[in-house]
């Protein structure tokens, strides 16, 4: 079984429905999902969590940490953790300082239950990886 994590902003409601649905999508196709509402809560159930986790899936604009800080913080508890980001805000992502690191495995938003597991699924087959710098976490 796939561990994926999936923190999204939840300063509204909507991100707290996007996120329940994204998981709810992801359960239903067999993923095992360790969900958070930030950044904040998804490294306290990384260091506690036991196994591997195969994939971060994250938002890239997030208050406090972003979602390419959120994986660079990751990878020193997680080093196997591939990382898939996500975003409404086509223009705010190509203007982020990790813009390289996120046209490696970026979904646009919005996106369809098959667009999504779909794209986990190459993310998760690819041997790609990125350097990552040490994190201010």
């Amino acid at each position: 079984m796939w561990k994926l994590m999936p923190p999204f902003s939840a300063s509204i409601k909507v991100e707290e429905m996007v996120r329940v649905l994204g998981q709810n999508i992801l359960q239903t196709r067999g993923y095992n999902i360790l969900a958070a509402r930030d950044a904040k809560e998804a490294l306290h159930l990384a260091e506690k969590h036991q196994g591997p986790i195969h994939l971060l899936f994250t938002d890239t604009i997030m208050p406090g940490l972003s979602g390419p800080e959120l994986a660079e913080c990751l990878a020193f508890i997680h080093p196997e953790t591939k990382v898939l980001h996500t975003s409404g805000y086509p223009d705010r992502v190509k203007n982020h300082p990790y813009s390289k690191v996120l046209s490696a495995a970026f979904l646009q938003k919005p996106y369809t239950p098959e667009t999504l597991t779909r794209k986990i699924r190459d993310v998760l087959a690819s041997t790609e990886t990125y350097e990552r710098e040490a994190p201010a976490c």
